[in-house]
């Protein structure tokens, strides 16, 4: 069965129309449920929407007692690298890349941060059209925690490459996270 919200790359629609805080929560809600709680990874790009996005993304997960780190505006790579190497279940990027700025999406990223699969596509949408997520009690729901770990991922990437001249680097991002 394909998935009827995701489409090539995670859920994108326009704002408030197509994909809302409530669609996103639900969202959030859907990924905690099946991770059991978890430790999830949020970052956004730099859309109006992507905090409004976010704080329904992360309500969901909390509620279902999740734990997440917020990376803030980060690039979606980021999110994904970040999300295996501090140990997520899973990770969500909120940004509709190259799409007009009515547009956002929710990207997702699995524990070792490849883009989920149909099937697991498949698994979070079916939680979310039945509603069938695990809320808990007010004493064990999860918690969010702003973490600033660029420089991690930064760190990374400068110790696997060698550079032996001295070279200048040239960089459209248009709207994109680091713009």
């Amino acid at each position: 069965m394909g998935s009827k919200l995701f489409g090539s790359s995670g859920i994108r629609g326009v704002v408030n129309l197509e994909i809302t805080p409530l669609l996103a929560m639900q969202a959030g809600s859907a990924l905690a449920s099946i991770y059991k709680g978890g430790l999830f990874t949020v970052g956004r790009d730099s859309r109006l929407t992507g905090r409004m996005l976010q704080s329904g993304l992360i309500s969901g997960l909390i509620s279902c007692g999740a734990h997440v780190k917020t990376l803030g505006v980060v690039p979606t790579p980021t999110v994904a690298y970040l999300t295996r190497v501090l140990g997520g279940s899973s990770g969500v990027s909120i940004t509709a890349s190259h799409n007009p700025a009515e547009y956002n999406g929710l990207k997702f990223f699995d524990s070792s941060g490849m883009s989920y699969t149909e099937d697991k596509q498949c698994d979070v949408e079916r939680i979310m059209l039945k509603s069938q997520f695990s809320l808990k009690g007010f004493n064990e729901i999860g918690d969010a925690e702003e973490v600033h770990l660029e420089q991690l991922y930064i760190d990374s990437i400068l110790s696997s490459i060698n550079i032996r001249k001295k070279l200048s680097i040239i960089c459209e991002i248009f709207n994109g996270a680091t713009g």
